[in-house]
C-alpha cells in the first residue's frame, strides 16, 4: 500500500511539469496576431469572431471604449450569421459586466427571435 502512495507521489510532480504549456498567453503577442488576422483577406464571419475575441481582450484590460467598438464592429461583420448574433450577445454581457450590470444581464438572456441552437427555434 506504501508503494502506491509513493508512485503517486512521484508521478504528481512530473504531471504538473508536463502541464506547463497551460500558462497563460502572452497576451499582447495574442492582441497582435488578431489584429494581423483581420488584414487578412478571409470571410467577414471569420473577422466577426476575432472582433468578438479582441473585444473580450480590451475588456480584461480594462479599455472600454476599444471593447465596445470591437464588439460593434463584430456584431456588423457577422449580422448575417446566425450563430454569431448569438454569441454576441455573451461577448455585449461581458462588456457591460461592470459598466452597466443591467445591460450586461438583458444580453445574456436576449437572444433575437427565430434564432436556432443545437436545431431548436427559439421564439422571441
Amino acid at each position: 500500500m506504501a508503494k502506491k502512495y509513493i508512485l503517486v507521489l512521484l508521478i504528481l510532480p512530473l504531471c504538473i511539469a508536463w502541464c506547463k504549456a497551460q500558462l497563460p498567453l502572452n497576451q499582447e503577442s495574442y492582441a497582435d496576431s488578431l489584429n494581423k488576422s483581420l488584414k487578412l483577406n478571409v470571410s467577414d464571419s471569420t473577422k466577426a469572431r476575432k472582433f468578438f475575441l479582441l473585444s473580450y481582450y480590451y475588456h480584461n484590460k480594462h479599455e472600454d471604449q476599444q471593447s465596445k467598438w470591437c464588439l460593434d464592429k463584430g456584431r456588423e461583420l457577422g449580422n448575417k450569421y446566425p450563430y454569431l448574433q448569438a454569441i454576441s450577445y455573451f461577448y455585449e454581457s461581458i462588456v457591460f459586466l461592470e459598466s452597466d450590470t443591467l445591460k450586461s444581464q438583458k444580453a445574456r438572456i436576449e437572444l433575437p427571435a427565430g434564432t436556432e441552437i443545437h436545431g431548436s427555434a427559439i421564439s422571441g
